[in-house]
């Protein structure tokens, strides 16, 4: 990207929510992410870019430059008020003594200042359409840290659709869904009442990064913009419209291994890893191997992949949606592009974890429809588990949540830029 010193460069920055090192096209993947790799292919891709263990973490140093113990987001704050929430069997660990302390506030505290607030203040238009994740009240909401338009989702995630049971709008569900199944937004100062009918998140949020952008070129300023599109695609409950979902039937039928195998290969063909590269063994001794599972077990596992490699396939619909948009006004070649996911791929497997396992499973048995035929819709609420999840982080062992590649207190996460 070439600028004169009379026109500063535009921001895009967009993310993905438990995106998987290997899931894009241009890192192997065979799900379809051609605008994603587009700028893959026009810019930079990187192999050596490390993200947090988590969610909001990343997110905060995303928005501040600093460490995000410092910004108040040492831990999700999901976990540290609840020890065992993201333990498997036999873990001894406890977040006990991150509660109350600085540096765990869970939201973005007043030591930092927010990058929208430092360019707003220089100049640039700031809008924001995505998940948030740090902070669920209006004073510590993107509007409040120096977004002058968004549309944010403020918890770490909620059904994709907008939906809920109606015993779950009386507030009618288990711990664990406290912070997960409540579609909380706001816009700008205030909080969003209702979705609209045909809500789905990464097209909803595409749709409202457009009209933001519409906005900003009606306005006819001179001010460059810094744009933040954070999705909360593709972290679970794995749901997809069901036109990206039946691209991938069948796809995933050889089960978890036969794919870590074909993208390992395939991230070497690239020359993404060096060829001897030895990937670390699948480690998910809390579910049952995939030789041990029934068939009807191995049908549900494909389709909840089925369901999430839709996800990936809608967020880059709506990637590409904007950068097209850019390209149709003439902004693409004065905007600086940077895509990445925020700690890799999510594995855990809640349907093991003693601590949840119980009030969690009857709740989903009771109030949605996990039958093979409707995963991925509305009314569904899956994850895909330990095995899919080191399909997609392979080489680098274990998942989001887990500070395990070398001595890196970090996850190896997809990056690149446009420039």
């Amino acid at each position: 990207m070439e600028t004169s010193s009379a026109k500063r460069p535009n921001f895009l920055i967009i993310v993905a929510d438990d995106l998987g090192f290997s899931d894009c096209g241009c890192y192997g993947s065979e799900i379809r992410t051609p605008n994603i790799d587009s700028l893959g292919h026009d810019g930079l891709r990187y192999t050596g870019f490390h993200a947090a263990a988590a969610c909001s973490p990343t997110r905060a140093m995303i928005m501040t430059g600093t460490d995000h113990h410092i910004a108040g987001l040492g831990n999700l704050i999901e976990w540290t008020t609840s020890t065992g929430q993201n333990f498997p069997k036999g873990s001894k660990f406890t977040t006990a003594p991150q509660r109350g302390q600085a540096g765990y506030e869970g939201y973005l505290n007043e030591k930092v200042v927010a990058l929208p607030e430092i360019l707003r203040d220089n100049g640039y238009h700031t809008m924001m359409s995505g998940k948030w994740h740090l902070g669920l009240k209006p004073e510590r909401s993107p509007h409040a840290r120096g977004f002058e338009r968004s549309l944010a989702l403020l918890p770490a995630c909620s059904n994709h659709f907008g939906w809920q049971p109606d015993d779950e709008k009386r507030g009618k569900y288990p711990a664990f869904l406290e912070k997960s199944v409540i579609p909380l937004h706001t816009e700008d100062d205030h909080y969003v009442n209702d979705l609209p009918k045909d809500w789905y998140s990464s097209n909803g949020y595409g749709d409202r990064m457009l009209d933001y952008l519409k906005e900003w070129r009606n306005r006819n300023e001179e001010k460059p913009f810094f744009a933040y599109l954070p999705f909360s695609a593709p972290h679970w409950p794995l749901q997809a419209p069901k036109e990206y979902i039946d691209h991938y039937r069948g796809v995933y039928d050889e089960g978890p291994e036969a794919l870590r195998q074909k993208r390992l290969a395939n991230l070497i063909k690239l020359g993404m890893i060096a060829p001897d590269t030895k990937a670390h063994p699948v480690v998910a001794d809390e579910i049952e191997g995939w030789d041990h599972m029934t068939e009807q077990e191995r049908k549900l596992s494909c389709r909840a992949m089925e369901a999430y490699a839709g996800m990936v396939e809608c967020l880059d619909h709506n990637i590409g949606r904007v950068v097209n948009h850019l390209k149709d006004i003439g902004e693409l070649e004065n905007t600086f592009i940077m895509f990445m996911s925020d700690n890799g791929a999510e594995g855990a497997a809640y349907e093991a974890y003693p601590m949840i396992k119980g009030p969690l499973m009857e709740h989903l048995g009771q109030y949605y429809d996990n039958s093979y035929e409707n995963i991925g819709e509305h009314n569904s609420f899956v994850w895909y588990g330990p095995r899919w999840a080191q399909a997609a982080t392979a080489p680098s062992r274990l998942y989001k949540a887990y500070t395990t590649e070398a001595s890196l207190p970090a996850i190896r996460v997809s990056f690149q830029v446009l420039k």
